[in-house]
């Protein structure tokens, strides 16, 4: 009888034989196996890498490190371009086509950085009824070339909305590039 057990590397199998497990050690001791096919990992065989795992925590001595999934850092790019396509739409005084363009990259950047259950539950909360109607009716006016009146509702709807989402997203820019930098001086680091 022998025990398989998939270990830390992915696609390493862990062969035990029960007759060399010592119990008053901390790993038991393994048999040298060497493996034709493949072998698939736990996440591979569930696909929870792709859908439950946003954040992944490494600790050392002194220093806390956490990495950050893919999708969160496309997300956060797509709202950071969503928010630029904002800001020169109200800077060309009002240009529906660049506000347009901005809502849809927000609301697409959003949805990969929290992820589409989250993404859904939140715009689904009663007590946020207010803010989601007023938001989703400035985009629905945006899109409909009334750009003043729609960027009004939308500034109401997302304090209303993301007032506590603005610190994530702070943190999430830290790790970006070019504007990186930025979000870790001191004075912002503050603000949020």
């Amino acid at each position: 009888n022998f025990q398989f057990s998939f270990t830390s590397p992915p696609r390493s199998l862990l062969v035990v034989n029960p007759a060399n497990y010592n119990t008053s050690q901390a790993k038991p001791t393994p048999l040298p196996v060497r493996l034709i096919y493949p072998v698939p990992t736990i996440p591979t065989l569930l696909k929870s890498n792709l859908i439950f795992q946003q954040t992944q925590t490494t600790t050392t001595k002194n220093k806390t490190t956490t990495m950050v999934s893919d999708n969160t850092k496309i997300g956060t790019g797509l709202m950071f371009l969503g928010f630029t396509f904002l800001f020169l739409g109200i800077l060309f005084l009002f240009d529906s086509a660049l506000l347009a363009l901005g809502d849809i990259l927000f609301l697409t950047g959003l949805t990969l950085t929290i992820g589409v259950h989250r993404t859904l539950r939140f715009f689904s909360r009663r007590d946020r009824l207010r803010g989601i109607l007023a938001f989703f009716g400035g985009v629905a006016l945006v899109l409909l070339r009334w750009p003043m009146i729609g960027m009004v509702a939308q500034v109401y709807g997302l304090v209303y909305l993301f007032g506590q989402f603005f610190p994530i997203a702070a943190a999430s820019l830290k790790d970006v590039p070019v504007i990186g930098g930025v979000f870790r001086h001191p004075a912002v680091e503050g603000f949020f």
